[in-house]
């Protein structure tokens, strides 16, 4: 028997307050130990070595960022099979009936786990889960998603990226004005092999206007190689569709149009030639052309700046011209875009429509300047903004909208403490109309484990890019 001994053997090491050998059987019974195995440091309340096995009683296991703790485990060779487990990881808690901890990789089944900081609102269940230790990952087999003990979805399987936070949002429509407006808009669906809270298909569907005077249904899918989208109402119908390249869009009286501009990457530049046919009764056209984009980056003035020139060049002839161009250094940065059109420009098709605008804005940390111009619509907006636990907006009509000056305040909406109500209230008054031009609050509770805001907020005195009227927004979201 041996007090604060310390024992070295094949991937294990460790240091214990009591360490007894009996030389009978060749058996080590080691107290309180504290050390390393397979990578893994660990502690536990006691643990026994005999024939190449190893025993622990209570034992937690710990590796970058992961924490696991089992009742009881048994390690032969290079990995750990592990009993009632539980596990925290990157902002998740699990439990297990069992598992298996290797050098790069945690098997674990009958798997509860939930993102929820306290309770389990939000939880998920699997028959199996992997858990890569290299990508951090977790892959999770025959699972159920459940909210509040009800079952949302049964995928087959649920891959979870645990290095990044997860992002979930639902977010719903409700708004009042010409009629009822409600729906969801852009609500992500599970995909297999994509992690949850990062997925690339989002589903809209809304019907707005209800009791309104142009009732219409809008249903919309997009994923980064596509798109479609259909339009149903009393005087209104579209349906389009998008792919790489290419779009065709089919509206009311019979008219439609059919566009291919197919990408070429050339060093710092896309080239895209592009063709577009459009037809309705009695009228049909056509017109091709060239579309340059370039995009150079480097360094300025002890900053990084970014080009994006952007040339088009159509048969007609006419051509468009403009870009962007950026820089920044620390919080300090500055952009300029604009697109300027030689000759014609008009056109029905989104590849020939060509708005003469420029924008300029300047950041430094929470605060802004901008600047934006239609110089086809005659207007714009000159503004200042400053975003903090208080925030403010202050915007200027031009041209058009020269009338328009509006100053808009309010509290940046706080986290609410768990079982708690926090309360963001916004007002605004335009000083060129005379009048107050909106006001509106935000309201979000927290059950402990997921957020969930309700605004509603009345436009007064709309700007042309919003609708007027009252509107209220609801979401659900991890904090």
């Amino acid at each position: 028997t041996l007090s604060q001994a310390c024992f070295e053997g094949e991937g294990v090491a460790f240091e214990a307050k009591v360490l007894r050998f009996d030389k009978k059987t060749g058996e080590v019974l080691a107290e309180a130990p504290e050390g390393t195995f397979q990578g893994w440091r660990f502690s536990a309340e006691r643990l026994w070595a005999r024939e190449g096995r190893l025993l622990f009683a209570a034992p937690r296991f710990f590796r970058q960022g992961v924490e696991v703790a089992a009742r009881r485990a048994q390690a032969a060779g290079d990995a750990v099979r592990l009993e009632d487990l539980q596990a925290q990881a990157f902002g998740y808690r699990f439990r297990a009936r069992e598992g298996t901890l290797s050098q790069d990789r945690f098997v674990a089944r009958e798997l509860f786990a939930t993102p929820c900081q306290k309770g389990e609102a939000l939880a998920l269940w699997g028959e199996r889960a992997v858990f890569d230790l290299g990508q951090k990952r977790l892959l999770v087999e025959e699972s159920r998603v459940r909210y509040y003990g009800f079952c949302l979805a049964r995928p087959h399987s649920l891959l979870l990226d645990l290095s990044r936070p997860l992002k979930l949002r639902f977010p719903f429509l409700l708004a009042v004005g010409d009629g009822v407006t409600l729906g969801v808009q852009g609500l992500p669906l599970w995909e297999p092999g994509i992690p949850l809270g990062q997925e690339r298909t989002r589903v809209t569907l809304v019907l707005s206007s209800l009791g309104g005077r142009g009732p219409q249904l809008r249903f919309g899918l997009t994923r980064p190689e596509g798109a479609f989208s259909l339009t149903l109402g009393r005087e209104a119908f579209s349906l389009a569709a998008s792919g790489r390249g290419v779009r065709a869009k089919v509206y009311e009286e019979d008219r439609g149009y059919l566009e291919a501009a197919p990408p070429f990457p050339l060093g710092p530049w896309t080239l895209a030639p592009f063709g577009a046919v459009y037809a309705a009764p009695g009228r049909a056209e056509g017109h091709a052309g060239l579309v340059a984009r370039g995009r150079f980056r480097g360094a300025l003035a002890g900053g990084g700046y970014t080009l994006e020139p952007r040339l088009r060049l159509a048969l007609g002839p006419w051509a468009a011209y403009g870009g962007r161009a950026s820089w920044q250094k620390g919080a300090f940065s500055l952009s300029l875009s604009g697109t300027g059109r030689l000759g014609g420009g008009g056109s029905v098709f989104p590849a020939l429509r060509e708005p003469e605008r420029l924008a300029a804005e300047v950041r430094y940390g929470p605060a802004r300047a901008y600047y934006r111009y239609d110089f086809e619509g005659g207007s714009g907006r000159l503004g200042a903004a400053y975003r903090g636990p208080v925030w403010a907006r202050v915007e200027k009509g031009l041209g058009a909208l020269s009338r328009r000056l509006e100053l808009v305040a309010g509290r940046a909406e706080p986290a609410p403490p768990p079982g708690g109500l926090a309360f963001a209230p916004e007002l605004g008054y335009d000083f060129g109309l005379g009048r107050l031009s909106r006001a509106g609050v935000t309201v979000a509770y927290s059950d402990g484990c997921l957020v969930y805001r309700l605004r509603v907020r009345y436009l007064f005195a709309p700007w042309p890019d919003e609708a007027g009227g009252l509107g209220l927004s609801m979401g659900v979201a991890l904090p």
